[in-house]
């Protein structure tokens, strides 16, 4: 059952086309799947969340509970071409044990 929850302000979607970041200030976690990507030369797309953890959290997190299917409320929260992967363990494990790098540059990963 889907809830419907008026929020004065718009949250940033998940990037259809690529790697989306959920981050926030001061988060280890984040900094090393942001550097991650980098190393891997994958681009990606952060959206910072400070200001919706401080003003609108229960909006937020209802908003991340909708788009992935699960209560996750820990950062980073990383999408793949609006797909929910995790956190950065999960990341790490998309993007190198699985080689799915070389699956991202030719766009063959998109059924994972």
């Amino acid at each position: 059952m889907s809830v419907s929850i008026n929020i004065p302000f718009t949250i940033d979607e998940p990037n259809p086309d690529g790697f989306t970041v959920y981050t926030k200030q001061y988060c280890i976690f984040c900094d090393r799947v942001k550097a991650l990507f980098d190393k891997e030369k994958i681009a990606y797309t952060v959206i910072v969340c400070d200001s919706y953890l401080e003003y609108f959290k229960g909006a937020f997190l209802h908003f991340i509970k909708e788009r992935s299917g699960i209560d996750y409320k820990t950062f980073p929260i990383v999408f793949y071409k609006g797909r929910f992967i995790g956190g950065f363990t999960d990341t790490e494990t998309f993007v190198i044990k699985e080689n799915a790098f070389a699956n991202i540059e030719l766009g063959e990963n998109d059924d994972f």
